[in-house]
């Protein structure tokens, strides 16, 4: 055994401490889509479907990484009230940079609205929700 996991934090851990120590173990889990099935196991099936396209074990902590920037910041969806925190809505693309902002595209688990969340990657700004229009 190489190295084990109980939910997403830890495989980040994990894949970023193998990186080190044997980076073909872990790409090769990642080829054979050990990694994605996993996390869709977990219910986390919006970060798997990050790494569908995924060959490379520093491209693929580099998603994970961003996918998790403040991903235990509180959050409210702007259609329904949900409140709860990242991590608990539902991400449907990759995370994107956008000045000082990391945007991500989620849906409220409670009333299945796509918006935008961009939180802040400088100290003192303040993270803020887009809803998503009909062409996005």
């Amino acid at each position: 055994m190489i190295g084990v996991a109980k939910d997403e934090e830890e495989l980040l851990t994990e894949m970023k401490r193998l990186s080190e120590v044997d980076p073909k173990a872990v790409e090769y889990h990642l080829a054979q889509g050990h990694i994605r099935a996993w996390l869709d196991y977990i219910g986390r099936g919006d970060l798997a479907s990050l790494l569908s396209d995924v060959k490379s074990l520093a491209d693929a902590v580099k998603l994970l990484s961003d996918a998790m920037l403040g991903w235990d910041s509180e959050l409210t969806c702007p259609g329904c009230g949900f409140k709860g925190k990242v991590r608990d809505f539902k991400l449907l693309r990759p995370p994107w940079y956008f000045g000082k902002y990391l945007g991500r595209s989620l849906q409220c688990p409670r009333c299945g609205l796509k918006f935008r969340y961009f939180y802040p990657l400088a100290q003192g700004g303040k993270p803020y929700t887009v809803p998503k229009g009909k062409g996005m």
